[in-house]
């Protein structure tokens, strides 16, 4: 199969021809071939039958009176004619032989122990007879008739001698038929596939190929002229959006270009911006701490302890802004506040500002993540600074050991929850945090109603204060 799939087109044409036309006259002969040696069978045994049927009749008499060389006579004279008979008897009425024929030169197989009924049988490569010799009803006898097969061997002979014959003249007529047959299928498709290279190698898709006929393959030349005339249409359409390409590519390359000239000029200018942030920043800072260092230098000309405590207070809290001012001049974000670090400095500050080393407080901090922007760093700084330094002060009288708790949580609602919490002896009863004239809790409140966030107290075991905002 392999060889016949890489033959050209016309060569299988040629043998398509050529095996559907010996097939079909292969087929024709056999089938005459067969249907004769049928019928030539039936003759041979219509024939075979109505001659042992003639040997009866003629044998009557000699087997009436026993005469068995009237029907050898018989049967020589009958037989002798008659080429493909080999061998013949008679039987009496026991079934025994009474007279035989053998035809010279003949091989003749040894006759049957007993005769059969009536009836003509193909045994083998002979034809046997049994006829039975009645007279008024009677049996008297039987014949048997016993021919070779030659005839029907040298006609089967000569049907296939014809058959060989006719099938090589159909060959030859087939292949004669065929070469100018297949042309009328061939030319178009090698028409068809020479314009399919020449389309392939000069990428030309107006070149159209040329309708012979129409059948199936003048369909698949329209299917294939169609096909180049899409192709055709897309690559005008590929070219001119091509071509567009290119132009929007040049225009974004020059936009591409001007953007990069402004980012430059942008970040140039957020650069410079940075900068003077973080000036204004180490300025503000510095002024704070000037004002600080000058509430200091007042103090020391105070007499008075709560003079005193009032200028220190008012410097934790310049300290508490001025310390939001210094993160920002050191950070790289000018925007968002580390309170994590801010508020580990602002209790470094307080703790040496009170000296809770002397007092034996210790504080504790648990603080997540949390970044906040300069509107709510101030007064959370502030908020922080001012509850610490009212449980330094206040919480612990008479150097009383003690802790202060302060937590600072993120959730992902982007909601700050701040806890201040010591174990000193607690707000006095009586003392509402949210009406007191203290400053510090006054400013506490105001400054979380500046955050837009809910305050709560507790007094049990000490004091606690939740303030919760959004970041």
């Amino acid at each position: 199969m392999s060889i016949v799939k890489n033959i050209l087109i016309k060569q299988k044409l040629t043998l398509i021809i050529i095996i559907i036309s010996a097939a079909a006259t292969l087929l024709a002969c056999t089938a005459l071939i067969i249907y004769d040696q049928i019928t030539f069978r039936n003759t041979m045994k219509h024939n075979l039958t109505m001659l042992a049927q003639i040997i009866g009749r003629n044998s009557t008499a000699a087997l009436i009176f026993e005469n068995e060389n009237d029907a050898r006579e018989t049967l020589e004279i009958l037989l002798m004619a008659v080429e493909n008979i080999d061998f013949a008897c008679i039987y009496d009425k026991n079934d025994k032989v009474f007279t035989k024929y053998r035809r010279s030169g003949s091989n003749v197989e040894a006759l049957p122990a007993l005769p059969k009924e009536k009836g003509c049988y193909f045994v083998q490569n002979r034809l046997i007879v049994y006829s039975p010799i009645v007279i008024r009803d009677e049996r008297i006898g039987k014949v048997y008739l016993q021919s070779n097969l030659k005839k029907i061997n040298a006609r089967l002979k000569n049907y296939v001698i014809v058959v060989t014959l006719v099938l090589f003249f159909t060959f030859f007529i087939s292949y004669l038929m065929a070469a100018r047959m297949r042309r009328i299928i061939s030319e178009p498709i090698l028409h068809l596939a020479n314009k399919a290279r020449e389309v392939s190698l000069q990428k030309n898709y107006s070149i159209r190929a040329k309708k012979f006929s129409k059948d199936e393959v003048g369909f698949l030349t329209e299917q294939f002229n169609e096909m180049l005339s899409r192709i055709q249409e897309h690559e005008v359409a590929i070219q001119l959006a091509s071509h567009e390409l290119k132009n929007r590519a040049q225009q974004l390359q020059i936009e591409l270009s001007e953007r990069k000239q402004a980012e430059k000029k942008i970040k140039k200018s957020l650069e410079e911006k940075e900068v003077l942030l973080k000036e204004i920043h180490h300025r503000v800072k510095n002024n704070l701490q000037v004002i600080s260092s000058l509430l200091y230098l007042q103090s020391n000309k105070a007499t008075e302890q709560q003079t005193i405590e009032l200028f220190n207070e008012s410097q934790n809290r310049i300290r508490s802004m001025a310390l939001i001012h210094e993160k920002l001049y050191q950070s790289e974000n000018l925007v968002n506040i580390n309170f994590t670090d801010y508020i580990n400095s602002l209790i470094s500050h307080l703790s040496n500002s009170y000296h809770t080393e002397l007092h034996k407080i210790t504080i504790d901090k648990k603080i997540d993540h949390v970044l906040l922007s300069i509107d709510k760093a101030i007064p959370c700084g502030l908020i922080i600074n001012e509850l610490i330094s009212n449980s330094l002060k206040h919480a612990f009288p008479d150097n009383m050991k003690g802790t202060i708790n302060i937590e600072m949580t993120f959730n992902k609602h982007n909601h700050v929850h701040l806890i201040v919490k010591d174990n000193g002896i607690g707000i006095p009863e009586g003392l509402n945090p949210e009406k007191t004239d203290s400053l510090g809790l006054r400013l506490v409140n105001t400054l979380t109603k500046q955050l837009r966030g809910t305050i709560k107290h507790k007094n049990s075991n000490g004091t606690k204060f939740i303030i919760a905002f959004s970041a």
